[in-house]
């Protein structure tokens, strides 16, 4: 299946609707479904790797019926996703307040999830 502009526009209104964080195919999905854009629904479904690809560098998907790309390696890519969550802590010292933060974390005080989404990069290394 190809990415239209259709399918390019629905994906911007999901995107600035910020109801879903764009990398979360499941969720954007649904969005899609609940907004009744079945074509980026479907298009997901069949072509994930390739909405991701478009999502994270901004290029469409290369055309099926083109050549090879020529010479290719292969190289592992580490992903790291960053969250980021902040709580107000009255302690007498940083560290302090830290050694609370963290214990209050270990104990579940602090549920940290996609919502608290803050970012990702990106490291390739030649195999």
């Amino acid at each position: 299946m190809e990415m239209t502009k259709t399918i390019k526009r629905q994906i911007e209104k999901i995107r600035v609707s910020r109801a879903v964080n764009m990398l979360l195919t499941f969720g954007v999905q649904q969005a899609a479904f609940n907004r009744g854009y079945y074509e980026l629904y479907k298009f997901i479904e069949e072509n994930r790797n390739a909405y991701l690809r478009y999502i994270l560098t901004g290029e469409s998907p290369p055309d099926e019926n083109c050549e090879g790309r020529g010479d290719q390696s292969t190289y592992r890519v580490t992903i790291t996703e960053t969250l980021k969550f902040s709580v107000d802590i009255d302690a007498d010292s940083a560290e302090t307040a830290e050694r609370i933060a963290e214990q209050n974390w270990k104990e579940g005080d602090y549920i940290i999830d996609s919502a608290h989404f803050a970012g990702v990069e990106f490291h390739a290394e030649k195999e």
